[in-house]
C-alpha cells in the first residue's frame, strides 16, 4: 500500500495484466477470443437473416445501450473500454458502431475495392486479423479504444 498526502489515507495500488491494463476485478470483463468473436459475427448474421433484418432491428435497440446486439446478448459478449475493461456507454456505442466500422472503415474498404480493384478486400481482411494478437483488438477498437468482453457465468 502507498501512503498519500494524508498520514491515515492508505492507497491500494492497481493491479495491471500483461499489456499494463487494470486487471479483472467484480466489474471488469474477460477479453473474448477470436473464436467468440466470430461465432457472434456468424450467429448475427443467421439471426439477422432469419428475421428478416427487422426483429433484428427492433431487439437490437433494445441492447445498444448496453454495448450489446442480439448475438452478443446471447453469447454473453459485450463492448468493453480496453483501458478499464467495463462496459462502454451507449454513446461509444455508437460511435464505434456506426460512425467509425460502418462510415470509416466499410466505405473505406468498398471505395478501395471500386478504385484498386480488390485491395479493400485485403484491408478488411488484415484489420479483422489483428484479433489474433493479444490485445484482441480489431481495427475499429484500436481506433475507438474498446474491445469485446466475456461476461463470467
Amino acid at each position: 500500500m502507498h501512503v498519500n498526502a494524508t498520514i491515515h489515507e492508505r492507497v491500494e495500488p492497481r493491479k495491471m495484466n500483461s499489456w499494463n491494463l487494470p486487471q479483472e476485478s467484480a466489474n471488469t470483463l474477460a477479453l473474448a477470443t477470436p473464436l467468440h468473436r466470430f461465432g457472434s459475427t456468424l450467429l448475427e448474421s443467421f439471426l439477422a437473416f432469419v428475421t428478416l433484418g427487422i426483429r433484428w432491428l427492433i431487439w437490437w435497440l433494445f441492447l445498444v445501450g448496453r454495448g450489446l446486439t442480439p448475438a452478443r446478448q446471447i453469447l454473453g459478449l459485450r463492448i468493453i473500454n480496453v483501458h478499464t475493461q467495463t462496459s462502454v456507454s451507449s454513446g461509444q456505442v455508437i460511435v464505434r458502431g456506426f460512425l467509425v466500422y460502418f462510415v470509416a472503415f466499410s466505405l473505406l474498404s468498398w471505395a478501395l475495392n471500386i478504385f484498386l480493384l480488390g485491395v479493400g478486400f485485403i484491408f478488411t481482411i488484415v484489420s479483422t486479423l489483428l484479433v489474433l494478437r493479444e490485445s484482441r483488438q480489431m481495427l475499429w477498437d484500436q481506433v475507438t479504444g474498446t474491445t469485446v468482453g466475456l461476461q463470467q457465468k
